[in-house]
């Protein structure tokens, strides 16, 4: 009964939360949200926030690249990655600067990680991609408290 308790909470609050049209244009601006966007990364940034306003313990943000042709599995050129890095780097920002602007980001851990690494070199010569490296990976942490052995 208690999952479904949550559940109802969550209904009720989330139309609201997922509507940043009331945020003001200076946090759009920070976020770099456009216009009626309701899709973009800046906008789950800025919606992980209002959720966690609201009292959400864990939000899930996931930025896949626009589409196949630019995704962030690219074995064959990992500069074109920098176009995606841009499309992060302001909204993650944003957030962090946002949540210790409200006096949150003290209890509130941002967790940034990839799913597996890449090889710091290609075996050929003139290769600019990377394969998969599967014993390492990217995570950055900011904010909140987290002792080791603790759990979330």
């Amino acid at each position: 009964m208690a999952s479904f308790e949550t559940a109802k909470g969550m209904m009720r609050v989330a139309p609201e939360a997922m509507n940043v049209g009331a945020e003001s244009p200076a946090i759009h601006r920070l976020y770099g949200l456009e216009k009626k966007d309701n899709q973009s990364f800046a906008w789950q940034c800025l919606v992980a926030r209002r959720l966690s306003e609201r009292g959400v313990r864990v939000v899930e943000l996931f930025h896949a690249g626009s589409d196949l042709e630019k995704s962030w599995d690219n074995h064959e050129d990992v500069g074109k990655l920098s176009g995606l890095a841009g499309q992060v780097d302001q909204p993650i920002a944003a957030l962090i600067n946002d949540l210790k602007c409200r006096g949150m980001l003290d209890d509130t851990l941002v967790v940034i990680a990839t799913e597996f690494g890449r090889t710091p070199y290609e075996r050929k010569p003139d290769h600019t991609g990377r394969n998969h490296q599967k014993d390492v990976f990217t995570c950055m942490l900011a904010g909140g408290v987290s002792r080791e052995g603790s759990s979330m």
